[in-house]
């Protein structure tokens, strides 16, 4: 019988053993335990199992990186530390607040999930985006920057089908400057 501690057999079954690859070729969490669970599956327990938990550390690091990619490309998209700050304002010290105001010209697809968002609240079955949140004369409805990030948060990825006209939200900012 094996040391199940420091030798074993599931492992320990070539001259390489995974922690060794693992450590020699520089893999993070998400890449070494997929390894890991690779090279052990059909040598201890059930072999699927073991592949499919590969298959998610894999997802993980995949998702990860995407992740990395996409604020990547978020920032460029938006062109942070590019934007120049409204005249007279100190970029560093500009807030937004979540209770601000956004005006927001809402395409088809936006207008489609909002109506369903409050189609689907059985607290209010008589309330509609109509009345909480009517359009103004020029087509922009206002809401709360919590509320916008609520109702369209799981829309707001890059390559998604934006739910704003010209992907734009106007903000209506409180400037707070600190003096410190």
């Amino acid at each position: 019988m094996s040391d199940m501690v420091h030798n074993p057999s599931h492992y320990c079954f070539s001259k390489y053993e995974p922690k060794d690859v693992i450590r020699e070729w520089g893999l993070n969490f998400n890449l070494g335990s997929a390894v890991k669970y690779i090279s052990r599956a059909g040598r201890k327990g059930d072999p699927v199992e073991d592949l499919e938990k590969a298959r998610e550390f894999l997802r993980f690091e995949i998702d990860a990186l995407k992740g990395e990619k996409e604020e990547e490309r978020i920032e460029e998209w938006i062109g942070i530390g590019k934007q120049k700050a409204p005249t007279g304002i100190d970029k560093q010290n500009l807030r937004v607040n979540l209770n601000d105001r956004v005006k927001v010209k809402l395409n088809d697809l936006g207008e489609k999930l909002i109506e369903k968002y409050y189609s689907d609240m059985p607290s209010c079955p008589s309330c509609s985006v109509d009345i909480l949140n009517p359009k103004d004369k020029n087509g922009y409805r206002c809401m709360e920057l919590w509320f916008f990030m609520h109702v369209f948060g799981g829309q707001l990825y890059v390559g998604r089908e934006p739910v704003t006209e010209n992907n734009e939200l106007l903000l209506e900012l409180e400037v707070h400057n600190d003096q410190n």
